[in-house]
Formats: C-alpha cells, sequence, structure tokens
C-alpha cells in the first residue's frame, strides 16, 4: 500500500508536466519574444526621434544664422542715409531771346551715405524749363516750382490765329474756359486790349501715334470764324493787337 502512492505521485507529476507543464512553458518562452519584439520597436522609435531632433537642431540653427544675417542687414540699412538734392544744373540760353544750342536736360544729383562713406549716387533729370528759353528766368533751385511756359495745346492755336489772320500785326491766342458761364471770345479779347477776329477750340489727343505710325489722325482743331456766344466750345480766342 505504501508502494503504490509514490507511483501514483509519479505519474501525476509526468501527465502535469505533458499537459500543463508544457502549456506554461510555451506562455512563458511566447512572453519573452513578445517583450524583445517591443524592446525593438521601442529602440527603432527612439533612433527615429533622435534623427528627427538632430535635423530640427540643424534646421533651427540655419534659421538663426538668417535672422542674424537680416538683423546685421536691417542695421546697416539703418545707418544708410540719402542727403539733400543738390540743385539742379543749368540750361544753355542767352538773355537776348535768341536761345542758344545746347543742354535741353537740367540734371541734380543726391548720395547715400553709411557714415562718410558714399555707398550710391542717384541722378534725377528733366526738361530745360520753357521759360529759361523764352528769357532770362533761371530755375534752378533744389525745391523751386518747376513749370513750363506753355502746352502744346498754346503752340497749336497761336501758330493757327496767326495763320489765319489775313492783315499783318500782332496776333495772340488768349486761353479760354470751356464753358457756358464764361464771357464770350470777344468780350475776353476786349478784356486783354485786343480784337477778337476768329475762336478755336484745341482737342486734346484721340490717338497717341507712335514715331513711326501713320493712317491716323493724333490731334484736331475745330475753327469757329466767330466771336460770339457764351458756350462750351472755344477754347482760344484769337486776338489781334500787343
Amino acid at each position: 500500500m505504501n508502494l503504490k502512492i509514490p507511483i501514483v505521485a509519479v505519474l501525476l507529476l509526468l501527465v502535469w508536466e505533458k499537459t500543463v507543464g508544457q502549456e506554461r512553458l510555451s506562455q512563458i518562452n511566447s512572453w519573452t519574444w513578445t517583450w524583445a519584439a517591443n524592446d525593438y520597436q521601442i529602440l527603432q522609435r527612439v533612433a527615429m526621434l533622435e534623427a528627427r531632433q538632430t535635423l530640427l537642431e540643424g534646421t533651427v540653427a540655419e534659421q538663426k544664422a538668417e535672422i542674424t544675417n537680416l538683423s546685421k542687414r536691417i542695421e546697416d540699412m539703418k545707418q544708410r542715409t540719402w542727403g539733400s538734392w543738390g540743385e539742379w544744373g543749368q540750361c544753355d540760353f542767352s538773355c537776348n531771346r535768341s536761345v542758344t544750342e545746347g543742354a535741353r536736360v537740367q540734371t541734380r544729383f543726391r548720395n547715400m551715405t553709411a557714415g562718410s562713406v558714399v555707398l550710391q549716387t542717384e541722378t534725377d533729370q528733366r526738361p530745360c524749363n520753357a521759360v529759361q528759353f523764352a528769357g532770362c528766368d533761371k530755375s534752378s533751385s533744389a525745391d523751386d516750382k518747376y513749370a513750363t511756359a506753355f502746352s502744346f495745346t498754346d503752340e497749336i492755336a497761336q501758330a493757327t490765329c496767326t495763320a489765319i489772320r489775313s492783315e499783318g500785326g500782332y496776333v495772340k491766342a488768349v486761353r479760354r474756359t470751356c464753358s457756358n458761364q464764361t464771357v464770350s471770345c470777344e468780350d475776353l479779347c476786349k478784356s486783354v486790349s485786343a480784337t477778337c477776329f476768329n475762336a478755336l477750340h484745341v482737342y486734346q489727343p484721340d490717338n497717341v501715334l507712335g514715331n513711326a505710325e501713320t493712317g491716323r489722325a493724333g490731334l484736331k482743331t475745330y475753327r469757329y470764324n466767330s466771336c460770339l456766344g457764351s458756350f462750351c466750345g472755344p477754347n482760344f480766342c484769337c486776338c489781334d493787337g500787343k
């Protein structure tokens, strides 16, 4: 009887080892493999994050260098200042109302400096003032009020009035505001101690023509053959007399 108990115990142990024991052992092996796999993924994740961190650190360093460079350029720009414009250069003309051939453009300059160093020079140009070519009214100040003595409409009106005047004598084209409220050319010429003999409307160009363009009209003028009427028609009055 005593010999049968150990034998039964050994048999139970063998059965447990073959069934439950093997199952527990396989579970332990499975757990060990799972933890090893997780460790590899964690290490892989860490390596990727470290690579990203290195890349971002490089980008940040580049951005800091760019900001430093731009800040330096801004400081350099703050040190640069434009000086005042100088006076206009003189046009070539004489005071006896016979314009000499020569410069038709006035030029002036100003400098950009940083401290005492000239970094850049800027040039500005404008046509010579028509008043200068008409006489001796010099205009060269840096802040002068530049204006021309006449426009192309004045020239056209003066030339037309002179051409249609049959008698000899002085002819002048007097500007008139094109309005129903403006006096007639007859009265306007009287106001400048002259007599009206015709009226014109000189139009602004409908077409701006190129230098070589042909086949189209650029300018036009209407002649009224009358000095009467207070209306928006004539914008020049042809008057005789000084």
